[in-house]
Order: structure tokens, then sequence, then C-alpha cells
């Protein structure tokens, strides 16, 4: 048997951390310096750039003096890949087309 899907993540999401706090997405986003777009995504499960995960969870951490890290948070991340530029993120341009 395979037991690579038998191992679960039991880290808690960004969403369900953030929940445990009376903080909002735009304040979060608003300390890290990170587009509101990208702090959706990431409420959402949607994959975000690291270093983007990395400035919200910092955010997160200074707002609540808990200590939050891409080790101890699941976030899925964006491979990174030189022919995908950051303006290319499938994340901001469905919210783009919501938008419009």
């Amino acid at each position: 048997p395979d037991m690579t899907l038998t191992a679960q993540d039991t880290r808690p999401t960004f969403q369900q951390v953030r929940h445990r706090t009376a903080l909002t997405l735009q304040r979060i986003a608003e300390t890290a310096g990170v587009h509101g777009r990208v702090a959706a995504c990431m409420e959402r499960g949607v994959p975000v750039d690291a270093w983007e995960a990395e400035r919200m969870l910092a955010a997160l951490s200074q707002l609540t003096g808990q200590t939050y890290t891409l080790q101890t948070v699941q976030i899925p991340l964006i491979p990174q890949t030189e022919d995908m530029p950051t303006q290319q993120l499938p994340c901001l341009q469905r919210e783009e087309q919501q938008i419009l």
C-alpha cells in the first residue's frame, strides 16, 4: 500500500487560524503589505506565492503574539517556475474576472 496517502496533514489552515482570532483579512493584508486578493486566496486555500504567504503569516504572528510559519500552518503554495510570472497567478485572474 502507498503510505504517502495515509499521512494526514494535521496543520490548521490559514482560515482556521484566522478564525481563532478577531482579526479581519484586510487588517492582516494591510499589516503584511500584501494585496487583499492574495489574502482572499489564502483564506479559500487557493495557492499563493511563498513570499506572500510568509508575509501574511509574519503579520498574523505580529498581530496575535503567536508564531505562525509555513511549517505550522497549511498553505497551498504556487510552484516556483521561471515561465509563470507573478502576474499570471490563477488566483488573481479569477478575482479580476469576478470584479469586471
